[in-house]
């Protein structure tokens, strides 16, 4: 994954004089010739075994959110079990933008915000807001992170 969004950003900003339909040309050539053969292989299957330790898993696609961290810290402070959830978070953010998983204060000054303690549960990607190409394909790099989670 994060292959296919480093070559998609090289990609996008070696266009010259861009145009919704260049852009769009190589967004498909690479997204095809990353995920197409792939996807048809996996058609109708599981991509893993569904796992029995009721996990749940939860998918964000985030644009240029401030209030992600809150959400997230929402999420696991009110779960009754938070060391179950698994996330997949995609964040297309620009340079200055909040990071959605970046607590309050720095993990190496205070460990025990929720943040910092289920830290081992989030899987981050990070897209340049620039290159966002919106919500639907943020979900779905989101969601190739299903790892089994039962929910």
């Amino acid at each position: 994954m994060e292959t296919y969004l480093a070559e998609l950003h090289a990609a996008f900003t070696s266009i010259e004089g861009p145009t919704a339909e260049k852009v769009w040309d190589v967004f498909y050539r690479l997204t095809s010739d990353t995920f197409v053969a792939e996807d048809q292989d996996r058609a109708g299957k599981l991509w893993t075994p569904v796992r029995r330790d009721d996990s749940i898993f939860v998918s964000v696609a985030s644009y240029r959110d401030e209030n992600c961290p809150a959400v997230l810290k929402d999420m696991f402070t009110k779960a009754k079990h938070p060391d179950r959830i698994r996330v997949a978070i995609v964040e297309q953010r620009l340079s200055g933008d909040t990071v959605c998983t970046t607590p309050a204060i720095p993990c190496t000054q205070d460990s025990t915000q929720t943040l910092c303690r289920y830290a081992h549960l989030i899987d981050y990607y990070e897209v340049d807001a620039h290159f966002g190409v919106g919500p639907v394909f943020a979900r779905h790099l989101a969601n190739r992170h299903y790892r089994g989670g039962k929910y």
